[in-house]
């Protein structure tokens, strides 16, 4: 091929996962499907609420979003509500669910001043508030020293 895009052109052909992959995703796939979600207290079947909505959201940016994410799906049932990936494969943002709390995460943007702690050499992370009256709050969050970024 000359062109560099005579690739793109061709009919795509599907790949199988070789036996390994596939026995070992199948086998935490069913663990994972097995192993209910339970709340603490009363260690009955928690149903996440994906439209919870908190005063205070916790943002982390972090080296290895998609990781972070495996990580609380499977240390603490989080559920993932969404994520948005960029070309580069990034995430540039996602949002989960544990338990009935929010949490934010994303890669590293160095470019946009998002850092992760590993990089900066301390913390990194931030916290969104949600204010019902935003056009009264955040004049009075600048007057009592806030900072407008």
């Amino acid at each position: 091929m000359t062109d560099a895009f005579d690739v793109l052109r061709l009919e795509p052909t599907p790949v199988a996962p070789s036996a390994q992959f596939a026995a070992a995703l199948r086998d935490r796939l069913t663990t994972a499907l097995e192993t209910p979600m339970t709340d603490a207290h009363n260690a009955t079947p928690a149903t996440p609420d994906l439209d919870v909505t908190q005063s205070v959201t916790p943002y982390l940016v972090v080296d290895g979003a998609a990781a972070a994410i495996d990580f609380y799906v499977a240390a603490f049932g989080a559920v993932e509500h969404h994520r948005l990936v960029g070309d580069d494969g990034r995430i540039g943002h996602a949002e989960i669910i544990i338990g009935n709390s929010r949490l934010m995460l994303a890669d590293e943007y160095p470019d946009f001043g998002a850092i992760a702690p590993t990089t900066r050499g301390g913390t990194s992370t931030s916290f969104t508030v949600s204010a019902p009256n935003v056009d009264e709050v955040f004049p009075r969050a600048l007057a009592l020293g806030a900072t407008e970024l």
